[in-house]
This record gives C-alpha cells, structure tokens and sequence, in this order.
C-alpha cells in the first residue's frame, strides 16, 4: 500500500515537474525572440505574468505599474515571472502606456506577435 501511495505522488509530481518545465521553456523562448516597443523598459524592469488561452495561444502582460488592483495574481515582483495556469486571472488593464505590454505567441508556428504598449498613460 506504500508502494502504491508513493508512486502516485512521485507520478502527480513528475508530471507538474514536467509541466512546469514547458511553461519554463516557453517564457524563456519568448524572452530570447521578443524586441519591446519603443519606450519600452528591459525586460528585467516587468513583472512578466504568462498564460495560455482556449485556442493554444500565448498571452503575455508585462507591466510595471506598482498600483495594481489587490488580487494574488498581481504580486509579482518587477523583474521576476510567472506561469498562470488560467488565462483569465491574466492581469486586466486597460491603461497604462509602456508600463503595460501584451504579447501573443503561437507555440505551434512559433510565431511572436509585435509587442504593443497599452492604450494611453
């Protein structure tokens, strides 16, 4: 009975290994190939928050705006990022000029959309 609880936990425990792995790869991938627009902070100067949506896609927000709205997914340092696993919970702003970038990437095509500053500061 052991056994058989301790090779389901190291199961569960590979396979979030594993997922956690290929989100890791696809940040890193889209950091390696991505030019932020004019006006842009470096990319160390984001919280980088990433997810994928119902058709496969990657979306990216990165922002340095400190006064985000109070919601646990919104407290990334600046500089550091993270996979959220429902695209949905992906920070909304609809402002914000270059302290808000959105990205899109296609894992299929590998095609990276041009990184675009939100709407006005």
């Amino acid at each position: 009975m052991k056994a058989i609880f301790f090779l389901s936990l190291m199961t569960l425990t590979s396979c979030s290994t594993q997922k956690q792995r290929e989100h890791d790869s696809l940040m890193a991938l889209i950091e390696s190939r991505i030019e932020l627009p004019q006006g842009a902070s470096p990319l160390n100067g984001y919280a980088r928050y990433y997810s994928m949506d119902q058709q496969g896609m990657v979306v990216a927000i990165y922002t340095s705006l400190h006064d985000l709205p109070q919601n646990k997914f919104y407290d990334l340092p600046i500089g550091r990022r993270r996979w959220v696993d429902d695209y949905r919970a992906l920070p909304l702003i609809s402002e914000g000029g270059c302290g808000v970038i959105e990205i899109t990437f296609d894992p299929r095509t590998q095609k990276l959309d041009t990184p675009a500053c939100n709407l006005r500061a």
